[in-house]
C-alpha cells in the first residue's frame, strides 16, 4: 500500500479525523497526559479504550474503567477512544471482496472468529471507505463495532496491511493480493 496511506492508519490521532473525513462515524477521543484527562473527562465517560498513538491490530490496548487506571502513565501523551459497546467485526477486503468476521471485543485479529455473511451496510461502510483513496486502496481491513443501543456502525481501527490470519472465504488471499499489485504497476508502467 501507498506509505502515505497506510501511515495514516497507523497513526491513531491521523486515522481518526481521516475516518470523520470519509464520512463514518468513529468513537469520541481523548487526548493529552493524564493530568489533563483527569480535568476533562467525567466519571460517565468510562470505560474508555487506551490505544498507543502509532500502532494497528490491538498491541497495547487496555480497558480504562476509571481515572485510577491511568495513574502509571505520568508523563505520557495519552491516546483514549470512548469505549463503544456492541458487537465487534473485523472485516477484510481484497478489491471488492469482503470477508466479515465477528471478533471478541479487544482482542487481536490473530484470535479465532466466526465468519458471518457480511451485511449490506457494512458492505457499503467499506465501499464507502475505499472509494475515497480513488483505488489506492487495494486491500486492508476494518475493525467495526455495530453499537449496541443505536445499531450504528463505529470504525475504530482501520489497517492498510493485515495479515489475513483469518481471512475464510472463498477467494485466496496471498494469490490476489499478488495479482492486484501486479496489474496496479503494470498499469502504472504503461503510462
Amino acid at each position: 500500500p501507498d506509505p502515505r496511506i497506510s501511515f495514516k492508519q497507523k497513526n491513531r490521532i491521523q486515522s481518526h479525523f481521516l475516518i470523520k473525513k470519509v464520512g463514518l462515524l468513529t468513537p469520541n477521543i481523548y487526548l493529552g497526559t493524564s493530568e489533563t484527562i483527569k480535568n476533562k473527562i467525567d466519571s460517565e465517560d468510562f470505560p474508555l479504550i487506551l490505544k498507543p498513538i502509532m500502532g494497528s491490530g490491538s498491541k497495547g490496548v487496555k480497558l480504562i474503567r476509571s481515572i485510577k487506571d491511568l495513574e502509571d502513565q505520568v508523563k505520557k501523551i495519552l491516546y483514549l477512544e470512548k469505549y463503544i459497546k456492541g458487537i465487534h467485526y473485523n472485516s477484510y477486503f481484497i478489491d471488492n471482496h469482503i470477508c466479515t468476521l465477528i471478533k471478541p471485543p479487544l482482542s487481536h485479529e490473530h484470535v479465532n472468529m466466526k465468519k458471518i455473511n457480511t451485511p449490506n451496510d457494512i458492505r457499503d461502510l467499506i465501499m464507502k471507505w475505499k472509494n475515497y483513496f480513488n483505488g489506492e486502496l487495494l486491500f486492508g481491513h476494518l475493525d467495526i463495532v455495530r453499537e449496541e443501543s443505536t445499531n450504528d456502525l463505529y470504525v475504530v481501527d482501520p489497517g492498510s496491511f493485515p495479515e489475513f490470519s483469518n481471512w475464510k472465504c472463498e477467494i485466496e488471499p496471498v494469490e490476489n493480493i499478488c495479482n492486484l499489485i501486479i496489474d496496479k504497476y503494470s498499469k502504472t508502467r504503461k503510462n
